[in-house]
């Protein structure tokens, strides 16, 4: 992992994007190859433009979308957090997603539902 790289900033850069529904900074965050996998391990999505379709399409039916983090653990170039998915305010679902770092992008992401 480079040590130029700072992980909060890019995670919250990334989460920060994911809520304001803003589909480039979103995917800038991301590395051009990035994965997208739910657990136990089946790729969901793969590459910049796939992502940035599919969350153009969830974001337009469901604005009301949000995250936040419950709880954050990092362990060298991987980050884990605990994630609270909202509508209105309103808690729909948590998830725990697992990103991996390269070149100060989110290179794989990991979610469990």
């Amino acid at each position: 992992m480079e040590a130029l790289c700072d992980l909060e900033a890019l995670l919250q850069a990334h989460n920060d994007a994911w809520n304001r529904h803003d589909v480039a900074a979103f995917v800038e965050t991301l590395s051009p190859d990035a994965e997208i996998y739910a657990f136990p391990g089946t790729l969901q999505l793969k590459g910049r433009e796939p992502i940035a379709a599919h969350f153009t399409q969830l974001w337009a039916k469901v604005p009301e979308l949000s995250v936040t983090v419950a709880h954050r653990s990092r362990l060298e170039n991987h980050v884990v957090d605990e994630e609270v998915l909202r509508i209105n305010g309103q808690e729909i679902a948590r998830e725990v997603t697992v990103y991996q770092v390269e070149a100060c992008h989110i290179r794989r992401i990991d979610t469990i539902e």
